[in-house]
């Protein structure tokens, strides 16, 4: 086997000319001290090139699992906020990581739902439950048909200097037709600096797929900014 000993190996025609290394017959190329084995034959679209440890290189698919930024945003004196972007062939599930200060003070931040990619939001048939502690009180609410999902209920988020609401919303599997689940946790600052805990879960009460959610606030508008995230299928 001869040796070829050089600095550059470049094409010597054309302008953007490519280089072609290959073996012969069933011969790979091998390249590195460790002599690593590059496979012979391209592999499947989205596949990744994966070693065995003993020097040979292989294309497998990807590992799934894991989230992906669908959407994030700021938005500033909104009515509403609309999140699109629900793929079921991609996503098992959604998280929503919302920062929000309402316009006007002592009133809900709401999530409603669509089924048609956004162009309209449900009004009716939603079911809320959530708790929320502030101070050296708490309170349990259950509401039943009500306009929009309450996710921090009781009047409670306010416009004063330092005054605002983080929260995370779990969504599971929104694209079946069934009452699609929501589930959230988050805290608030309101007047005089009382700081409120609140945890909460709801549902859309009839079977639908729901592709868009909006936030808005039940008075007034909305200021903040979010981050969507799409859970991938493993």
């Amino acid at each position: 086997m001869s040796t070829l000993e050089t600095d550059l190996i470049q094409a010597s025609t054309g302008t953007n000319t490519a280089i072609k290394i290959k073996g012969k017959g069933t011969g790979v190329v091998k390249i590195g001290d460790g002599e690593l084995a590059f496979p012979d034959a391209d592999g499947s679209a989205d596949q990744i090139i994966k070693t065995d440890g003993s020097g040979t290189l292989s294309f497998v698919a990807a590992a799934g699992g894991g989230t992906s930024v669908i959407s994030r945003a700021t938005f500033s004196g909104a009515s509403t906020v609309d999140l699109t972007g629900f793929d079921s062939s991609t996503y098992d599930a959604y998280e929503v990581h919302l920062y929000v200060i309402v316009g006007t003070d002592d009133k809900r931040v709401n999530l409603r739902t669509s089924t048609d990619g956004g162009s309209t939001f449900d009004t009716s048939g939603y079911v809320h439950v959530t708790r929320e502690i502030y101070g050296a009180s708490s309170t349990v609410t259950g509401v039943t048909g009500t306009a929009e999902i309450r996710l921090i209920d009781e009047n409670r988020v306010g416009n004063a200097a330092d005054e605002s609401a983080i929260l995370t919303l779990y969504i599971n599997r929104p694209d079946e037709a069934r009452d699609t689940l929501f589930h959230w946790s988050g805290v608030n600052l309101n007047n005089n600096a009382v700081l409120n805990l609140v945890h909460g879960a709801g549902q859309r009460d009839s079977a639908a797929d729901v592709d868009a959610i909006q936030f808005l606030a039940n008075t007034g508008t909305i200021t903040g900014s979010y981050v969507f995230l799409g859970i991938k299928k493993a």
